[in-house]
């Protein structure tokens, strides 16, 4: 949805690129609400989803991804509203290596 915010730099960090065990994803947005990722095929199957609840301030996430196969995968990342509301978007390119 082109209407919705994309996430900026200054919001969301992914690293490291290329992996071979952990992503980690710091938020620093002052907005709060859920928080749903998908981890995503570069043909769109999703083969993982992490949800959490974000409140305003920095936090932390980590995905570990070991056991995925070497290849390029999309993080798509949604922050909704308590009412289901999607305020925030955004899809980050990562590659597993082994």
């Amino acid at each position: 949805n082109t209407l919705v915010p994309q996430w900026t730099n200054q919001e969301i960090r992914v690293y490291p690129v290329p992996t071979s065990h952990t992503v980690f994803i710091d938020f620093r947005s002052i907005t709060t609400g859920k928080i749903s990722i998908q981890l995503m095929t570069l043909d769109g199957r999703v083969v993982g989803i992490k949800e959490f609840s974000q409140v305003n301030g920095y936090s932390t996430q980590s995905w570990n991804i070991k056991n995925q196969p070497s290849g390029v995968y999309y993080l798509k990342i949604l922050l909704s509203s308590d009412e289901g509301k999607i305020l925030k978007q955004g899809t980050f390119k990562i590659e597993k290596i082994q």
